[in-house]
């Protein structure tokens, strides 16, 4: 699970811990060049989100953990924009991309037990279509 905080239409920021998957797999895109695609879930069954959160060991996968927890598998679908897959009963997918250098301040915020976070820069996500289930998709420009 990671943080968004709307700066436009079309662009948030993207937040996530250092030590998750979502930091690991930005920087082999950072050593690679290449812009980083991603999918964001939102909405769901409340199995897949605690899944997101749960403090997994490296390795396991965090979907497999999730249908550990609803006693069947997760149905997965494919993105349309973006070759990821995303839990098939999601509300709301937001696709797009992390542009690798393109940074913005976000905050300040106050987060969980009243701890403050100051202004500091994280990385943009810039969305390129906002499919909605049984809606058609919403192309960006």
């Amino acid at each position: 699970m990671y943080r968004l905080q709307v700066f436009d239409g079309k662009t948030t920021g993207m937040h996530w811990h250092i030590h998750k998957n979502g930091a690991e797999n930005y920087r082999a895109h950072q050593k690679l060049g290449k812009r980083m695609d991603v999918a964001v879930s939102l909405g769901g069954d409340p199995a897949t989100t605690y899944a997101s959160t749960a403090p997994l060991p490296h390795g396991i996968d965090e979907m497999l953990f999730a249908g550990f927890l609803r006693k069947q598998a997760v149905e997965m679908v494919k993105c349309k924009t973006v070759d990821l897959e995303v839990p098939a009963h999601s509300e709301i997918i937001l696709e797009g991309y992390v542009d690798l250098d393109e940074q913005r301040l976000e905050g300040p915020l106050a987060i969980t037990q009243g701890i403050i976070l100051w202004r500091t820069f994280i990385l943009s996500f810039i969305l390129t279509v906002l499919p909605i289930e049984g809606m058609p998709s919403i192309q960006l420009p």
